[in-house]
């Protein structure tokens, strides 16, 4: 696992016992993610990591719903309903944006999964 510290300008990366190095903040910012619990991902690690969907109406019963990841990924959902006279592009958004983080928890689960024991 690897732990940092904010000393100065820069970050102290520690992989393990002893082996460490220095990295200017702004580098380390854009290529690491702290997350809350270094053993889980949590509801907040997801949303952190997604960034703020965006939602458009795509016919008269469907809502797409996109998100740009922090890696730059892009993952787009859509939610459905059966008469357009119920259509809602709000409950759709929501319905769609719950699907995406279902999704990213699986995801972020592999690459901690990953970090943590590395491969085998």
């Amino acid at each position: 696992m690897i732990t940092a510290e904010l000393e100065g300008e820069n970050y102290k990366v520690i992989y393990g016992e002893g082996l460490y190095f220095f990295q200017p903040k702004d580098i380390f910012e854009r290529t690491y993610m702290s997350i809350e619990d270094e053993t889980t991902i949590s509801l907040e690690d997801v949303k952190f990591f997604m960034g703020e969907p965006t939602s458009r109406k795509i016919d008269s019963k469907t809502t797409l719903v996109s998100v740009e990841t922090k890696t730059g990924f892009v993952q787009h959902e859509t939610a459905s309903c059966v008469d357009p006279v119920n259509f809602n592009v709000e409950i759709g958004k929501e319905i769609a944006t719950e699907k995406l983080r279902k999704r990213l928890f699986d995801h972020l689960g592999f690459v901690l999964q990953w970090a943590r024991f590395g491969l085998k």
